[in-house]
Order: C-alpha cells, then structure tokens, then sequence
C-alpha cells in the first residue's frame, strides 16, 4: 500500500508479507530526497511487540510490555 502526506510531502509504502514470517516494513520517502527511511514493526498473534527503523528514532513500543501481553 502507498500514501502520500501531501502536507508534509512524504510517500509511506508498507508491506506486509504475513505468510512468510516477515515484519511490517514501512518506507518513507521525503520529498527531494532518495534515501528512504525504513522502519520494521514486529508482532506476534496480533501482539505488536516493537519497532526498529533506520531513522534513528527510539522505539515505540516498549518490547518488555509486548511479550508479557502474549502471555
């Protein structure tokens, strides 16, 4: 799936590829720029259990918090 923010001028892809065990990976795109930025959110029988990206954003999940959800 892609979006485009039209206010900020960034396209997001996901994709998400549940069948093959892989992570959600979101890339965003800003306007003038080529490099994306990728961040992969992992989660278990619908539990999000964190995130990890290339924009050297912290976490925005506590991963501790998930898997006691899972429980």
């Amino acid at each position: 799936m892609r979006v485009f923010d039209a206010q900020a001028a960034h396209t997001f892809t996901y994709v998400n590829k549940p069948s093959s065990g892989r992570p959600l990976r979101r890339n965003e795109v800003k306007s003038g720029t080529t490099a994306p930025i990728v961040r992969y959110f992992y989660s278990m029988n619908g539990v999000n259990l964190g995130d990890v990206g290339t924009d050297k954003v912290k976490s925005r999940v506590d991963y501790r918090a998930g898997a006691r959800r899972l429980r």
